[in-house]
C-alpha cells in the first residue's frame, strides 16, 4: 500500500522482484513540475507532491545508450513517477501558463526524437 517494499533477506543485486510502473519524464521535466525547493519546505510536508520523491527512481540512458544516438554529455536521465495516490483535479494549476497542459505542450517542444539508422 502505497509505502514501497523492504526486503526481509539478503536479495542478490539485479535481481528481478517486480514491475515498477508510472510516468515517465525526463528528469528535468519532472524537477520542473515537482520542484524539490517547493515541496520539501515543511508546509507542504503533507502535500502529496512531497510523497512523488519517496519513489523517486530514475534510469540513466545516456550511461548505456547506443554510441551511434550521440547521448554522451547529454542529460536523458529517465524518472519515473508511480505515485498517484491524491485527487488530481485539486492539484491542478488554475493559471493557465502553469497549467499541466502548458506544461507538456512546452516540454514537447523541447524534445527531440533521435534513431539509429
Amino acid at each position: 500500500g502505497e509505502n514501497g517494499m523492504f526486503a526481509t533477506r539478503n536479495i542478490s543485486a539485479w535481481t528481478l522482484i517486480g514491475h515498477y510502473y508510472g510516468d515517465e519524464y525526463v528528469q528535468h521535466e519532472f524537477l520542473a513540475h515537482f520542484d524539490w525547493n517547493i515541496y520539501s519546505q515543511p508546509e507542504y510536508a503533507q502535500h502529496p507532491f512531497f510523497r512523488k520523491y519517496d519513489y523517486y527512481m530514475t534510469v540513466p540512458f545516456e550511461d548505456y545508450s547506443d554510441v551511434r544516438l550521440n547521448l554522451q554529455g547529454l542529460n536523458v536521465t529517465v524518472v519515473v513517477d508511480p505515485f498517484f495516490a491524491y485527487d488530481h483535479q485539486k492539484y491542478r494549476d488554475t493559471d493557465e501558463e502553469h497549467s499541466d497542459d502548458a506544461f507538456l505542450m512546452q516540454q514537447r517542444q523541447m524534445k527531440e526524437v533521435r534513431e539509429t539508422y
